[in-house]
């Protein structure tokens, strides 16, 4: 991440949309160096496990005033709803973009059994930065957008405008939806 982050700093990016979409989610501690890129430090989720709670810090990052966008959908999942819900929570997202994330929020244990086949329990529910439970809730958008039919990206169409109106206010003029060839002129915005 901080190769990704210096490559994009050297070509003079001025916002990042951070497209989680249809992302599962990977290692905790990979989420937490994540957020850790994009946050000045402090809590990334909270962890509780039998009336105890445990908190998750993230180190200091690189990008921590790159303007940021953050796409989510149904299929956004378990680590994956951690970042979004950080970077929200932290205030350090514009805006979260898209549809209600999946909502996985809990750890499993996984016992396996003399037979093969294995037992899971829950043992722990994660909550993010203000406490907030994403287990069978999801993470609900602050920009709800339902996919278009045609296929064209209204999301990151959508994601793009925020960051264009945070770069360049203008309370007399209304920014164009972002089209392959107004994209053209815009100001680079990194998407990954």
């Amino acid at each position: 991440m901080k190769d990704a982050i210096a490559s994009l700093n050297a070509q003079s990016v001025q916002g990042l949309v951070l497209d989680l979409r249809n992302n599962p989610g990977g290692l905790l501690d990979s989420v937490v160096k994540t957020a850790g890129s994009f946050l000045d430090g402090g809590p990334v989720l909270y962890e509780e496990s039998q009336g105890v709670e445990t908190v998750d810090n993230a180190p200091a990052g690189q990008a921590t005033s790159l303007p940021l966008t953050v796409l989510i959908n149904h299929g956004t999942a378990s680590a994956a709803e951690l970042l979004a819900a950080a970077l929200h929570d932290r205030g350090r997202s514009i805006a979260v973009i898209g549809q209600t994330s999946y909502g996985k929020g809990t750890v499993q244990a996984i016992i396996e059994l003399a037979d093969k086949s294995s037992v899971h329990l829950t043992i722990a529910e994660w909550l993010s930065p203000s406490h907030r439970p994403l287990n069978d809730k999801g993470l609900t958008p602050d920009i709800a957008i339902t996919p278009d039919s045609t296929g064209r990206d209204l999301e990151l169409d959508t994601a793009i405008q925020q960051l264009q109106q945070k770069l360049h206010p203008s309370p007399k003029t209304a920014l164009p939806v972002a089209t392959p060839t107004a994209m053209e002129t815009m100001p680079p915005v990194a998407h990954s």
